[in-house]
């Protein structure tokens, strides 16, 4: 994702200069260039923004089907765990040391 912001875009100059922003223009221009790897980041800084954006008022812009899935993913890993019955409080703030190996492994079947 690539994405320029400039001051006002009311003629062909300027519309020329965010289609292509190596031209040269007289008119100072303020430049947002944001670079996605992948699609799915490019939902995140899209969505983010939009957020953002939308701040303090009603989300009324629209957001993407990957804003939605995280959500809805969120909202069921949410349930499953009052579902359980699970205090989050109550885990362990690191993991528990593995158990040592057995002395011996006879019990095993050959």
């Amino acid at each position: 994702m690539v994405l320029y912001l400039t001051e006002q875009a009311t003629d062909q100059e300027d519309l020329s200069q965010i289609s292509h922003p190596a031209a040269v223009s007289s008119k100072p221009v303020k430049r947002l260039v944001l670079v996605a790897r992948a699609e799915v980041e490019c939902k995140y800084w899209l969505d983010g923004f939009s957020i953002l954006i939308s701040r303090g008022g009603n989300l009324n812009i629209p957001l993407t089907d990957k804003y939605e899935e995280d959500l809805k993913r969120l909202v069921d890993l949410e349930l499953r765990i009052r579902l359980l019955g699970l205090n989050l409080a109550s885990l362990p703030s690191h993991p528990e040391e593995p158990p040592r190996d057995p002395p011996n492994y006879d019990f095993l079947p050959d």
